[in-house]
This record gives C-alpha cells, sequence and structure tokens, in this order.
C-alpha cells in the first residue's frame, strides 16, 4: 500500500467552474486518432476552415474532454508506495517526427523507486532528427 497524492478538491471545483458538472464524463482524456494543429500549420496546409473564425476550436473541445475525463476520475494521482523494494528503475522512449508542423520528435523518461515514479519529463526535441534510430538516440 501506501500513500496516493491527488488533487480532488481542485479537480471537482474546474469542473464546476468550466460548467460540466451535468455533462456525461469522458472515459479517455483524449480521442487516440486526434491532431492538433496550431493556426498556422493550418494556414499553410489550407486545413480546419471550420476553425479559422474561433480561436482553435478544435483546441477548445479537447480541453473540454480532458476536463470530462477529470470529471470521472477526480481521485486519480501519484502512488508513495510504503514498500520496501528500493529497486530503481528508468524507462525512455522517442516518438520520430512527432510533430506534424516541424517533423520534430518528442522523447521522454520516467524513473521508479519500487513501485513509486520518482520523476518523468517528456520533452520536443530542439532539432529534427533524420531517423527513428536518430531521435531514441
Amino acid at each position: 500500500m501506501g500513500l496516493v497524492m491527488h488533487q480532488r478538491k481542485y479537480a471537482l471545483q474546474l469542473v464546476l467552474e468550466v460548467g460540466l458538472s451535468c455533462a456525461k464524463p469522458a472515459g479517455t482524456p483524449i480521442d487516440v486518432n486526434m491532431k492538433l494543429t496550431s493556426k498556422k500549420y493550418d494556414e499553410q496546409t489550407g486545413q480546419n476552415h471550420e476553425d479559422q473564425l474561433k480561436s482553435k476550436k478544435s483546441h477548445m473541445d479537447a480541453a473540454l474532454r480532458i476536463v470530462k475525463y477529470i470529471k470521472r476520475h477526480p481521485d486519480q494521482g501519484i502512488l508513495l508506495s510504503n514498500s520496501s523494494n528500493n529497486d530503481m528503475s528508468a524507462y525512455c522512449d522517442a516518438e520520430w517526427a512527432t510533430c506534424p508542423i516541424t517533423s520534430k520528435s518528442v522523447t521522454g523518461y520516467m524513473i521508479k523507486m519500487g513501485k513509486s515514479i520518482m520523476s518523468w519529463k517528456e520533452k520536443k526535441r530542439t532539432t529534427i532528427s533524420r531517423s527513428s534510430a536518430e531521435a531514441e538516440y
């Protein structure tokens, strides 16, 4: 067992302030097939004409879906295990050319001690990788 660190009070307050207290909760935070792009990218490619009049309606829809997901799981948090297992493990991964605008890769890592997550980070690379192997390296 252990301690779960969460922000239930803040999560429920956010749902209320956004006006989604009567909305149906979402099962996942974002649609797997959704690709969010910037207005600049849309202008260059001629896509998403319905979003040109507002401030990226697709981004607002994605944000509202995340709030609906939070509504369904306000107690989610980070487990701080009281296990005596002090084994440290680290995981990392990269996704090559993830960004549709810049073709830059996204890399990330997670460090665990026992069952508890100690640190994690995800970051878009500053340079463009020429291959998946280069992105991973």
